[in-house]
């Protein structure tokens, strides 16, 4: 078996790297085009607190949405703890979606426009909950 020189070497691990580099943006491509539902993680945060998180992979921050949940929802009320990790997690799982799937560079005005109203809306959502959350648990 032949020895490789240096340069040879060289050459070999400059080529290894940029087979690399090609594979990691083919891969963030298709990403990009092939993006999973966002309202499906919507409809999953709507059931458990994180679930949409834990769908697009992020499983880490999911969990830690849902123990949240849990935890306020049994230390003060479950009329009061579930829609704060809710609406937490409806925020956090707009923001990492927009991470993951929105290609980099992208400037929509539209886009950022929709984003203030969704979270607006949410935090509408999760203070009406709150609210009434807080007359049903004195009952």
């Amino acid at each position: 078996m032949a020895q490789l020189d240096e340069a040879t070497r060289e050459r070999i691990r400059a080529e290894e790297a940029y087979r690399a580099e090609v594979r990691q943006d083919l891969t963030t491509a298709q990403r990009i085009q092939n993006p999973p539902s966002y309202w499906g993680g919507i409809v999953l945060n709507l059931v458990i607190p994180g679930a949409g998180l834990m769908w697009l992979g992020s499983w880490g921050v999911g969990l830690a949405w849902l123990a949240i949940g849990l935890l306020l929802a049994f230390n003060f009320s479950p009329y009061v703890g579930w829609p704060l990790a809710w609406v937490a997690s409806f925020i956090n799982y707009n923001s990492v979606y927009d991470r993951l799937f929105e290609p980099k560079g992208k400037v929509d005005n539209e886009s950022r426009e929709q984003d203030k109203l969704t979270r607006f809306l949410l935090i509408v959502i999760g203070l009406v909950l709150l609210v009434g959350g807080f007359f049903l648990s004195q009952r």
